[in-house]
């Protein structure tokens, strides 16, 4: 790494200027920090739950979850008590609704209009996105099941 940086500085040093540092510093900060904080005694013992909960719970779970710590974020944490399953991939894929930390690729977007008013604008249509793509990822999980 020190090597690839140490190349970019004597060849194309615009290119160091022109990188996003706090974002980058918010994408290795998250991964690490979720990993750690899965490790603490205190998240153990609640943490140790999400194994006995149902489908209904862990899809409200996961994408509850992803609306305070992005979906990455969610996926990473849950992961590591949960098994994969389609359940857990449709509410972590709904979680990148709603709200600005839903998926990192909101706030990145919304870094790059510069323009605090639309971040207003993205809520006013991410908000009923995130409530209607609920209940049709909810009806849809029903009639898979119910039609299997």
């Amino acid at each position: 790494m020190l090597l690839i940086v140490g190349c970019y500085l004597l060849m194309v040093r615009k290119v160091l200027l022109t990188i996003d540092w706090s974002l980058l510093a918010v994408f290795i900060v998250m991964f690490i920090d979720i990993y750690r904080l899965t490790h603490l005694p205190l998240v153990q013992q609640h943490f140790d739950a999400l194994a006995h909960l149902g489908d209904g719970t862990i899809y409200l779970l996961a994408i509850g979850l992803s609306q305070i710590i992005s979906n990455v974020s969610a996926t990473i944490l849950l992961l590591q008590k949960l098994p994969p399953s389609e359940v857990l991939a449709w509410a972590l894929n709904i979680g990148g609704f709603g709200l600005l930390p839903g998926s990192l690729a909101n706030l990145i977007a919304l870094r790059m209009a510069q323009d605090r008013r639309v971040w207003w604008q993205f809520h006013f249509f991410s908000l009923p996105m995130l409530a209607w793509s609920m209940l049709s990822g909810w009806l849809a999980g029903w009639l898979l099941r119910l039609f299997a």
